[in-house]
């Protein structure tokens, strides 16, 4: 476990970790924390001559050292005040970026390294690392602007570590939050959903009078931080992704199912960091 707080960005040769970098590089310095750049790597040998298999092996290592040395001067070269390490990981990505990430801050990712599938929206490590990551993680697509709104993803009975993660980060970046849900009634036929009027205006007044009641006590404790309460008739992913457009992240919560058949990560989670417009922060709860 870390003994200083610090923010870790697993990297590989894809322009996506590039993105991730310089995200994590600024997110580092607004928390005054170290920054420790990681790479995994591994090459698969056992086909090969023992003469062969070694100098493959050594090549590999100096390309990995290659990247995280360019990596380096590139964050010292726009945040020269920061505390940046590198480290080498060799084998698995997902599993060493989980455990180097014990006692983490954050944990930084692009949304999708070197994968010969490049239609994948979301990269294998990047959704392995959202679905078991103890510490919460930022999968980065584009870098947004840092002045937009600071989405967050409200649901019932919603745990209190993703909006506190949400308010906080709003504080550091002086940005106002916006905290969504949206709500669905059963449909009555596929694809339709009827819905009377009176019916929505009462159903929304009970949504934002729960939202706001969960909200109450992380807002006592940043009351500098602006909030924008919305709610309405929507999929819950839907309204996040269609807020993510003009927001610098979205914050969501890790419905995580422990059982044996089913995804671990929720439907909402999941599809939010497939299709958000910026950055994405899965919060473990």
């Amino acid at each position: 476990m870390a003994a200083d707080p610090n923010v870790i960005v697993g990297i590989d040769a894809s322009s996506g970790a590039e993105a991730a970098l310089d995200w994590a590089a600024d997110v580092a310095v607004a928390r005054h924390d170290q920054l420790r750049i990681c790479h995994a790597w591994r090459v698969a040998v056992h086909p090969l001559l023992d003469a062969d298999r070694g100098h493959l092996v050594e090549a590999a290592r100096d390309a990995a050292e290659e990247l995280v040395t360019r990596a380096e001067r590139r964050v010292r070269e726009r945040h020269p005040e920061l505390d940046v390490t590198t480290e080498l990981l060799p084998g698995e990505p997902a599993v060493n970026l989980m455990s180097m990430a014990e006692g983490a801050d954050l944990l930084v990712v692009g949304a999708r390294g070197l994968n010969r599938f490049t239609a994948l929206l979301l990269g294998s490590v990047s959704e392995t690392l959202a679905a078991h990551s103890t510490c919460p993680l930022a999968v980065v697509r584009t870098t947004a602007s840092g002045e937009g709104p600071l989405v967050v993803g409200v649901a019932p009975d919603e745990p209190q570590e993703p909006v506190e993660f949400a308010f906080a980060e709003a504080e550091r970046r002086d940005v106002p939050v916006r905290a969504v849900r949206g709500w669905l009634y059963p449909q009555t036929l596929p694809g339709h959903v009827v819905v009377p009027a009176l019916e929505a205006v009462e159903r929304d007044r009970a949504e934002r009078k729960e939202v706001t009641a969960l909200l109450a006590p992380v807002r006592e404790r940043f009351p500098t931080v602006a909030v924008r309460i919305e709610v309405g008739l929507a999929e819950p992913e839907a309204a996040l992704v269609d807020a993510s457009g003009e927001a610098s992240l979205v914050v969501v919560g890790a419905r995580r199912n422990r059982g044996r058949f089913g995804l671990p990560l929720g439907p909402v989670t999941r599809r939010v960091l497939h299709h958000a417009r910026c950055p994405v922060v899965v919060v473990p709860a």
